[in-house]
């Protein structure tokens, strides 16, 4: 097989589990309303990750055509999970009410490994 137009490594699977992670602990509501739940959430865990690993457009677009595929009209529900998981992650960066969480700190470990 052809080597990925990016390096995903260890960390971007990381990443995507944490952002996973992140979004069952503090958006549920929003994570539960996409139905089939895990399809969704992995979805955007995924595109939110290839995002920040620079991959290439194609990939991206890739990723959104087989959600389409894969949830139906379901899919029309993506766009606002994967902006409620930005700002999730956003905030996780930037305010200490999630820093300090038993959850940030698990990833936090994980990612020194």
């Amino acid at each position: 097989t052809p080597p990925l137009p990016f390096a995903p490594g260890p960390r971007f699977g990381l990443f995507a589990a944490y952002l996973m992670e992140l979004g069952l602990a503090y958006a549920p509501e929003e994570v539960y309303s996409v139905s089939p739940m895990p399809i969704g959430l992995a979805i955007a865990a995924l595109r939110i990750s290839l995002e920040a690993y620079s991959a290439p457009n194609v990939l991206l677009e890739g990723a959104l055509r087989r959600a389409e595929l894969l949830m139906g009209e379901e899919a029309e529900k993506l766009p606002r999970l994967l902006v409620v998981l930005r700002e999730k992650r956003i905030a996780a960066q930037h305010q200490n009410p999630l820093q300090g969480s038993p959850m940030a700190r698990k990833w936090r470990e994980r990612a020194r490994r």
